[in-house]
């Protein structure tokens, strides 16, 4: 495997130059890309990363052992939406480009706001249709619950904000309903119920939550730092 100061591969140095060089000539905004980024092979059974940037390692804490010749869904979790992750197959199987938020995980179980952008990569000129690669380019944005209105937030947003609040086990019929932060700030005794959270303590807890969270924002919840260093890679 080729590993260098920019990212590891399991291709020679000559094939991933070759590579990089195609696609730049697809995608010239790719060239000086400051952020984590992977490529999986559409031609390798289950579409495996054959390439990521050292700032994919810092982002998600997995060493390039753990990523070079396996599928990215390693990132999702207990409360990634199955809906997004639909989509994201979709756009695969269509070899369609797509930006998505989602809530990932990192090694060490930390959740974050995946900002994810995935572009096909097409064989040549003769075969414009024929996606060989996807490029995958990931941006944390957990940082923005801070700084947003939460009547703004996606589900993925509401779903990581409660994990912080530290209620992680009653995440989940929020991301099966796609409750967004309008619709959170809503809830009310009647829509618990109907949510199947019907225990009163923690009822009254999740209003009370709500409650501070118009009240005084979403900085009362503090939201797990970003191992991202500062100095970026590219590739």
């Amino acid at each position: 495997n080729e590993h260098s100061k920019k990212g590891a591969s399991n291709l020679s140095s000559h094939k991933f130059q070759k590579l990089r060089k195609k696609i730049i000539n697809e995608y010239s905004w790719l060239k000086d890309i400051e952020e984590s980024m992977l490529i999986t092979d559409m031609q390798q059974e289950d579409q495996p990363i054959i390439y990521a940037n050292e700032d994919f390692h810092k982002m998600t804490l997995y060493s390039k052992e753990e990523v070079i010749g396996f599928n990215c869904r390693f990132l999702q979790g207990p409360h990634t939406n199955p809906l997004t992750v639909r989509n994201i197959r979709e756009a695969i199987k269509n070899g369609k480009e797509l930006e998505v938020e989602m809530l990932n995980y990192r090694k060490d179980g930390t959740p974050f706001l995946n900002n994810f952008l995935m572009a096909p990569l097409h064989a040549n000129k003769r075969q414009p249709k024929k996606v060989t690669h996807f490029i995958a380019v990931q941006k944390d944005v957990t940082y923005l619950l801070e700084q947003k209105d939460p009547t703004l937030w996606k589900s993925s947003q509401v779903a990581l904000w409660l994990e912080e609040a530290g209620y992680a086990e009653f995440v989940q019929p929020f991301i099966e309903n796609d409750i967004d932060g309008k619709q959170f700030l809503q809830l009310d005794l009647q829509k618990l119920q109907q949510l199947n959270i019907c225990e009163p303590s923690i009822q009254n807890n999740i209003l009370q939550l709500i409650s501070l969270l118009e009240e005084e924002g979403p900085e009362i919840v503090r939201l797990s730092s970003s191992p991202h260093a500062s100095s970026r890679s590219g590739w």
